[in-house]
């Protein structure tokens, strides 16, 4: 039993010489790894405790102050990480680390930036300029590339985009920040709407602009204010061009409300006897000698196999001999 409590003893003193015993050496300050493992418990905590704060300042006070849902994210988000910024300093500070020792470990990272770590230094300086300048907010409706949906969430490093089909995808924010942004909801989300529509020719333009503003007026979605305009376009090809201008408020239901608009400009234009015409095309054949030429030579070709066939039919057909027939 002594043995048992000896060895317990000693495994006991063998962990705390490991936690106690010096790796580095920082300025005048001694680090373990029992040091660092506080060091580290410490700065968790600093930033759930920020980011416990900026829920309940984005949630309980900024929205009894009627701000904007992307407003209070981006306010949000910039309260935390300077919550955290200033918990980790305080770790330090208690820990009785000198800031200033650590002006060689900067020098360090910032080599680090120039040169392995330049995108995430990016991504890190774009999330600041989203934040604080806010181009794009929570809640905006955004095309950037090939990517359009709403924006979710806006962190230091990334954005997160809910596209239309309810994809989630996360966007490094230096592409918010170099690439042109379509924002179709700054200031004011009404956008507008154009729907082509071509119709035969010798249709009554009176007519079509009807039946194009009775298919407006029957969509839930298209605003009375701006109202629904037709505009005659061109003189196409095969058609007559027309255009139904509408404008909505919400740009994220474009495409449902066209589909939508579709189905009511067919109905409409077929209750009117309005046809839709089908491409045509006119093609004129300059005729030339060699042109004539060449359908004679055609022709005569198939002249002159039609009666060989004929001849060969004639010659090849069999002769039946009768019992009564006495010729030979």
């Amino acid at each position: 039993m002594n043995w048992i409590v000896i060895q317990a003893q000693e495994i006991l003193k063998d962990l705390s010489h490991l936690f106690t015993a010096e790796l580095f050496v920082i300025g005048d300050k001694h680090f373990s790894l029992g040091l660092i493992a506080t060091l580290i418990l410490l700065a968790l905590t600093a930033f759930v405790v920020s980011r416990f704060i900026s829920e309940w300042i984005n949630r309980g006070v900024l929205a009894r102050m009627g701000m904007s849902r992307g407003s209070r994210e981006a306010l949000a988000a910039v309260i935390h990480y300077l919550l955290a910024a200033l918990g980790f300093v305080i770790v330090l500070q208690t820990a009785g680390i000198n800031l200033s020792s650590l002006t060689v470990f900067a020098g360090v990272v910032g080599i680090g930036v120039g040169f392995g770590l330049q995108n995430l230094a990016s991504n890190f300086i774009s999330g600041l300029t989203l934040l604080v300048e806010q181009p794009i907010k929570v809640g905006d409706f955004i095309e950037v590339d090939d990517l359009l949906g709403t924006v979710e969430k806006i962190s230091i490093r990334s954005t997160i985009v809910r596209t239309i089909d309810g994809v989630f995808v996360i966007v490094p924010n230096i592409r918010f920040v170099e690439n042109n942004i379509i924002n179709w909801s700054y200031q004011d989300p009404t956008c507008c709407i154009h729907i082509p529509v071509g119709v035969a020719y010798g249709t009554e333009p009176v007519l079509v602009t009807e039946a194009l503003l009775s298919a407006a007026r029957m969509e839930s979605g298209v605003l009375y204010n701006p109202s629904p305009k037709v505009w005659f376009k061109s003189f196409g090809d095969s058609s007559l061009n027309f255009e139904l201008l509408v404008w909505i408020n919400e740009p994220e239901n474009s495409d449902p409300i066209k589909s939508t608009l579709h189905f009511h400009i067919e109905h409409e234009l077929r209750q009117r006897g309005i046809e839709i015409p089908f491409p045509q095309r006119d093609i004129n054949i300059r005729y030339s000698e060699a042109l004539g030429a060449w359908f004679d030579k055609d022709n005569s070709g198939e002249e002159a196999n039609g009666k060989a066939r004929r001849e060969t039919t004639t010659s090849s057909s069999p002769k039946l001999k009768f019992p009564f027939d006495k010729s030979p």
